[in-house]
């Protein structure tokens, strides 16, 4: 990243009007950008490849993510705020470099020297505040992982918006309000949704029928109430559907049995089951355990 912000630094430099005044900082500068060039070669092996930046509306995004979340605050925050050595610029304007280089920022190459943000990694990092809208400009994005922090809030249904989300995990936070239907009814891709042990409340919507290729259901510790519905028949390449600690209230629905890809099911420490559902509950890992060979 610092190879970056001097590359910044000496085009800056360069293009104002009295260059000779400032031919020692540009001289610096590039000094600095071929020594550490120098090292990235025979420290990795490979010749040093410039990194592309993302678009600027999802740069925008992301410096919104970082103010939301009180990123002054977080444990890692590697290239949200740069530094210079150069007396004229002492101190580099936030956001400078290249948000693939960002820590918590997970970024690949669309074409050319063109990059996505399709993913945040900010598991245990201090997070805390509100979720922001405008997450559906990050149209690239996969990966939402903001597991074992402080944030607090409804989940905005703006992020329902991000079509191609494949994993999301905000496990562990201080998240509440319901869980929505415009939330859920858009996601097409979503394999992992984790929102276990927050504050969230309300029934189930009866909007998981676009949600096929769930893998990972894990919504427990919560406060959810009333049924399973009905449109959870769709999920049936569940591997794991985690319910537990909830309030959850009826029976235990027959589709479960037809999940045949199921490979730990816990609804415990819900209100109310009747027995018979149980009985249910326990041949259905008798029958798995039997097709598996023993």
């Amino acid at each position: 990243m610092e190879i970056e912000s001097y590359s910044r630094q000496m085009k800056a430099l360069s293009q104002r009007s009295n260059k000779s005044a400032l031919q020692d900082e540009i001289n610096f500068c590039r000094g600095e950008i071929m020594v550490r060039m120098d090292h990235y070669t025979h420290g990795t092996g490979s010749t040093y490849e410039k990194y592309g930046d993302v678009s600027r509306e999802e740069k925008k995004v992301a410096i919104k993510v970082f103010e939301s979340f009180g990123g002054h605050s977080w444990k890692e925050k590697f290239g949200w705020t740069g530094q210079s050595k150069t007396s004229v610029r002492p101190a580099l304007k936030a956001y400078e470099a290249e948000a693939g280089l960002f820590d918590g920022i997970n970024a690949s190459r669309l074409s050319g020297t063109s990059y996505i943000l399709n993913g945040f990694e900010l598991t245990n990092n201090g997070c805390e505040g509100n979720i922001p809208d405008k997450m559906s400009d990050l149209s690239f994005l996969k990966n939402f992982n903001v597991n074992y922090n402080n944030l607090n809030g409804p989940i905005p249904s703006d992020l329902g918006n991000c079509e191609r989300l494949e994993f999301i995990n905000a496990s562990g936070n201080l998240l509440c309000g319901e869980l929505r239907e415009d939330f859920l009814s858009n996601f097409q891709t979503l394999r992992t949704l984790d929102l276990s042990f927050n504050k969230m409340e309300g029934t189930l919507p009866d909007a998981f029928g676009t949600l096929s290729k769930m893998q990972d259901l894990n919504l427990a510790g919560n406060s959810f109430s009333g049924v399973l519905p009905e449109s959870m028949s769709v999920l049936t390449n569940l591997r794991q559907l985690k319910l537990y600690s909830n309030e959850l209230t009826g029976d235990l629905p027959v589709y479960l049995s037809r999940m045949d890809k199921l490979l730990e099911l816990n609804l415990s420490q819900n209100k109310y089951v009747m027995l018979y559902c149980i009985v249910l509950y326990i041949f259905y890992f008798i029958v798995k355990y039997i097709r598996s060979g023993y």
